[in-house]
């Protein structure tokens, strides 16, 4: 890795110890000149002398048997239990050893501020187990369908890859209700369940397809896991389950507009699966990145090795785990449509906060039909009454002009209304 002189010599990091080196890194640079001057082993003591430190323990500064670094190791795992306490060691190494990726990632892909941002604090407490560097790295933003990321089409096409019971495609609804069709995939049976469950007195006019497969990159049956945590389930040789697998090339033949995928580490088959779709038609992408420490680069280049015309941001929606880390991907030719009556996008924006109450051990959502069924009811009532207002009055007007005679102005006029009176209908 190719590192400035004269940054190096405004930093001085070369003469201080790992720990110092890691405490004095305040920019991406530092951080990525720390990982290329220290050793694995360095930097796996340096996170056990970092906790240590913040936890009032003494440093250690020398490991060299691997008793010694579990004895280290056991005396810290107390105080970053839980979100944090993960296989790290995986995480240091993807680091030290891919480097030039990260460095890459961030250089040409990351553009705007916010993104540097999530990604160095994100970095860092991949290195330390910082637990207020993860909370740094938090977007308090909707996950997927944020309008700060992402942008909606009328007549959108959605393809929900993990739809898990539901929860975020009614979260899209709710912000695009003038969505085309959705295709929801969900492969655990109990998910699927629920999801049909959620979903069908909610919306159906037959626009949302639900399907019990795997998303990934052929036709085939795959071995799949069911785990503890609701919503983890995924591919595994050893899972007793043997579940259907297709490509979305394959499975979905028109266009698509929208694509989201949170499946448990199977997002590098299921991309390569949506090739042809990347390609020709740029959905907008919002892929998870936080299965696997290498996921982060990887997705981003694969994305980018399909299609270099993506504009890439990137979020992190956890403030005490390492999870929900969300690549968004966006085509810079991509129209946008935007709800621009001021008291539906109020009364939408208000609804969607309802599936956004979760169970903080669980991440269920709590009584999902329950907890909107009534409001959506009221949302459709409120809008029948103005659609029912608007069109009489437009009927009215059309009444009046056709009762005048009838000059090229109120011709005009007269298609201008018809027009409204149709879309209204529809």
């Amino acid at each position: 890795m190719a590192v400035s002189e004269e940054q190096d010599t405004n930093n001085n990091l070369g003469s201080m110890s790992g720990l110092s080196q890691l405490e004095s890194a305040h920019s991406v640079d530092d951080i990525f000149k720390y990982v290329d001057r220290n050793s694995l082993e360095q930097l796996k003591c340096n996170l056990l002398n970092y906790q240590r430190k913040l936890n009032g323990l003494p440093e250690v500064f020398s490991i060299s048997s691997s008793e010694q670094f579990q004895s280290a190791y056991d005396e810290i795992k107390n105080f970053i239990r839980g979100g944090l306490e993960i296989n790290w060691e995986e995480y240091i190494r993807d680091a030290k050893e891919n480097i030039d990726e990260y460095i890459w990632l961030f250089n040409n892909l990351l553009k705007d501020q916010k993104s540097k941002d999530v990604f160095f604090n994100l970095f860092y407490s991949r290195l330390t187990l910082s637990k207020e560097h993860l909370r740094a790295a938090f977007s308090n933003e909707t996950q997927y369908f944020d309008e700060k990321n992402v942008s909606f089409l009328n007549g959108e096409i959605l393809v929900d890859c993990g739809a898990f019971i539901g929860d975020s495609i009614i979260e899209y609804a709710l912000k695009n209700p003038f969505y085309k069709r959705i295709y929801a995939y969900e492969a655990f049976p109990e998910s699927f369940k629920k999801c049909n469950e959620n979903l069908t007195p909610l919306y159906n006019d037959g626009r949302i397809s639900v399907r019990q497969v795997i998303v990934s990159n052929k036709h085939g049956w795959l071995n799949f896991q069911e785990n503890a945590l609701p919503g983890s389930n995924a591919i595994d040789e050893n899972g007793r389950l043997k579940i259907e697998s297709v490509s979305l090339d394959e499975d979905i033949l028109e266009r698509v507009s929208f694509i989201k995928m949170d499946i448990e580490g199977a997002e590098m088959l299921a991309l390569e699966g949506a090739r042809k779709h990347i390609i020709e038609e740029a959905p907008t992408l919002a892929i998870c990145v936080y299965h696997f420490p290498d996921h982060l680069w990887k997705i981003a280049k694969l994305i980018y090795s399909m299609n270099p015309a993506y504009s890439f941001t990137l979020r992190h929606h956890s403030t005490f785990a390492r999870f929900e880390t969300v690549l968004y991907a966006t085509s810079p030719d991509r129209g946008s449509f935007i709800v621009e009556d001021p008291f539906i996008k109020s009364y939408l924006a208000q609804t969607s906060l309802a599936v956004r109450i979760r169970d903080n051990n669980t991440f269920n959502m709590i009584k999902v039909r329950d907890t909107y069924i009534d409001q959506l009811e009221g949302a459709i009532r409120w809008f029948q009454k103005q659609l029912n207002e608007n069109q009489k009055v437009i009927e009215t007007l059309q009444s009046q002009l056709k009762n005048k005679h009838e000059s090229k102005d109120n011709k005009r006029i007269l298609g201008v209304v018809s027009s409204l009176i149709k879309k209204f209908k529809r």
